[in-house]
């Protein structure tokens, strides 16, 4: 019984160590056959496109692409990659690799034009590629089944020529005689082989391939893709590196009842200001403007006015808008750089007249009995800028009550955003106290600041505009004169 086990055990064992030494031989012949096939290279296959290679690896994302000439699907994802290389400028290359099809009629041939024009004219070389894309129909299926193959490469010849240039003619017609040529093309095709590429388009990013590597991506999968990437490659300690260009700076028309917010200028004095245009100029309409971090404040104010003044019709609109920005290297071989800050843009409109309400961001006047006329309103906590002074009689507070200014203040456009104009104020007061006199001084430096940015928003205060104001202080009375940016301030005034 125990001798049958045994041989049972062999009869199992025999065949799966065959198997074993099988599968080891044949993988020896295969590598043996792949290192005999493929001769390394002297340089690296691809077409660099605008001849731009990356300089460091952390500061460029590198686009592989593997591309069939008489490959529709190839064609149809070509200018979506074009797009998304030329939107993002140095912080993306691209390398084309050509990767013939055997069941595309002519694919080789095609290829082979593109190797050839890059060793007499690389620059020559995108443009080929497009003629191809271009044309493509002149170049297989029914179009070449009659045709013999010396016929097909004349043909691709005289694209070529009419592309990089008539006296290229010649020098392309030796190219199809020289086996460099054609050992070039057939490397590429190797190489993407052992790429893992089995289709085109088939694309690798720094590297790795696409999930969905084999069909074509439109701009918008392309940022999906390349947006992640550069923000986590582009730290700040590569970005000490550079130093950003400053732009010239360009004067734009303001409207006397447009209002830039910014999230450095304070809410009391936008307020003031809308409430203004709106009670006291004669507006009709006021319209708001914002960038960024800007925004949310610009909808803050929008809903304490409309419960200050009864019946204003809104209108909100939501844009975005790009901004570029250019830095320069502060190292020698690095390049300059572009980067591009996506930043969104809110337009609301107040109105005392009725508005189209059939537009998509229309609201209608809220009902009356949410409208408190004198009612103070809360401004989240913003302080109003006080001028102390001391007198032996006392301490007293006052109110300003602002009178209209002269129009908007002017500002200057920087990167997408308005300058911020802050202004000076000084004030002095006098007051009478029993038996005593006192006088006190007050300044106030312009805009609270909250560290924050616009991300390329607007920076604009509203105008500057003068005031009177009344104190009065514990057994004292006290009368004030001053200045102060527009809206109420509270200030201390002296007894």
């Amino acid at each position: 019984m125990q001798q049958q086990c045994m041989m049972d055990q062999m009869l199992i064992t025999k065949p799966l160590i065959l198997l074993i030494i099988g599968f080891l031989v044949w993988n020896a012949c295969y590598v043996e056959m792949i290192n005999a096939q493929v001769s390394i290279p002297a340089k690296m296959d691809g077409f660099w496109y605008l001849n731009r290679r990356p300089v460091t690896e952390k500061e460029s994302v590198v686009i592989e692409a593997f591309f069939d000439p008489v490959c529709p699907d190839t064609r149809d994802a070509w200018q979506p990659l074009k797009q998304a290389v030329h939107h993002y400028g140095p912080r993306v290359t691209l390398v084309v690799h050509t990767f013939s099809l055997p069941y595309h009629d002519n694919a080789f041939v095609c290829s082979r034009a593109l190797h050839i024009v890059y060793r007499l004219n690389s620059s020559a070389t995108y443009p080929l590629l497009e003629s191809f894309f271009d044309q493509q129909e002149k170049f297989y299926g029914r179009a070449t089944a009659n045709l013999t193959r010396p016929t097909v490469v004349n043909n691709v010849v005289k694209l070529a020529a009419q592309t990089v240039g008539s006296s290229y003619e010649s020098a392309i017609e030796q190219g199809f005689k020289d086996t460099k040529t054609d050992q070039a093309t057939r490397i590429a095709f190797k190489y993407g082989c052992l790429r893992g590429v089995f289709g085109t388009p088939y694309f690798f990013v720094n590297g790795f391939p696409l999930p969905d590597a084999g069909s074509p991506l439109d701009f918008n999968g392309w940022r999906k893709i390349i947006d992640p990437l550069l923000s986590q490659s582009m730290d700040m300690p590569d970005m000490d590196r550079y130093r950003k260009v400053e732009k010239p700076k360009a004067e734009t028309p303001i409207d006397e009842n447009e209002i830039r917010i910014t999230s450095q200028g304070r809410m009391r004095s936008y307020i003031t200001y809308a409430m203004s245009l709106l009670q006291e100029k004669g507006s009709e309409e006021v319209v708001f403007k914002a960038m960024g971090r800007a925004i949310n404040k610009t909808v803050t104010i929008v809903e304490l006015i409309k419960r200050r003044i009864v019946g204003l019709h809104q209108i909100t609109s939501i844009t975005s808008t790009d901004i570029n920005d250019t830095w320069e290297p502060l190292e020698e071989g690095l390049l300059p750089l572009q980067t591009t800050r996506h930043v969104s843009m809110i337009t609301i409109t107040l109105s005392k007249k009725e508005l189209d309400t059939s537009a998509l961001g229309y609201q209608p006047p809220i009902p009356a009995d949410q409208v408190k006329v004198s009612a103070e309103i809360d401004y989240d906590g913003e302080g109003s800028p006080n001028g102390r002074g001391r007198g032996r009689g006392g301490r007293g507070r006052g109110r300003f009550r602002g009178a209209s200014g002269n129009g908007y203040a002017g500002g200057e456009y920087e990167d997408g955003g308005w300058e911020n104009n802050r202004g000076y104020g000084r004030g002095r007061g006098r007051g009478r106290g029993r038996n005593f006199r006192g006088r006190g001084r007050g300044g106030y430096n312009g805009p609270h600041v909250d560290n924050q940015e616009d991300a390329g928003g607007y920076n604009q205060e509203p105008p500057f505009q003068g005031g009177r104001g009344r104190g009065r202080g514990r057994g004292t009375r006290g009368r004030g004169r001053g200045f102060r940016s527009n809206g109420q301030i509270h200030a201390a005034v002296q007894n």
